[in-house]
């Protein structure tokens, strides 16, 4: 989840609208996708170009839009989790920024109970999703072609979750651990970042 927006700034709700941003709507929340949301489709053209070069075209445009698809659908799957979690816990999602990764922008931060719950619905989500398609993979044959895709959202999915976990500069598993330590000395000010 990024920080909110500081009103009237590009891209803040009432504020101008970003050039290079397509904003759409869905039941009250803005989806706003920046341009450097595009870098997954490079990183998927090369997998193409790859997987075309060492086999044939029939396998890689079919596998490079698995890729295509499952990176975006677990990236919103992600954010969306951290809107309805900080919807269901009394908060308010004005948008959702999809672009080098996503946000989730809200207008006030949360006490540490909600932010940890809010910080770990993105991971969640994706945890949920990817491992739907591990029992399909163990049990089936590697031969079908729908195992290929069940693999590639599956891995995606998890790639996506463990990533957003590492207590990095502002990702999920730093919220986490920031409203964790909250939680255990209240009162206490946070340590410096």
């Amino acid at each position: 989840m990024g920080a909110p927006s500081p009103p009237g700034s590009a891209g803040a709700p009432g504020g101008p609208a970003h050039p290079r941003r397509l904003v759409l709507h869905f039941g009250g929340l803005a989806v706003e996708l920046e341009a450097g949301a595009l870098w997954p489709l490079v990183a998927t053209a090369l997998i193409v170009a790859w997987l075309a070069w060492a086999r044939s075209w029939r396998v890689a445009l079919p596998v490079g839009a698995a890729v295509a698809v499952s990176w975006y659908a677990s990236v919103v799957a992600h954010e969306v989790g951290h809107a309805l979690v900080l919807r269901a816990v009394g908060g308010r999602a004005e948008r959702i920024c999809l672009g080098t990764v996503g946000a989730v922008h809200a207008p006030s931060p949360l006490e540490p109970g909600r932010s940890l719950c809010v910080a770990l619905a993105g991971p969640g989500a994706n945890l949920v999703l990817g491992a739907l398609g591990w029992p399909l993979l163990a049990v089936s044959s590697p031969v079908r072609w729908w195992w290929v895709l069940v693999g590639i959202w599956s891995l995606v999915n998890t790639a996506v979750a463990v990533r957003n976990l590492v207590p990095s500069d502002r990702t999920d598993g730093a919220q986490a651990l920031q409203a964790l330590r909250e939680l255990r000395s209240p009162g206490r000010p946070p340590p410096p970042a």
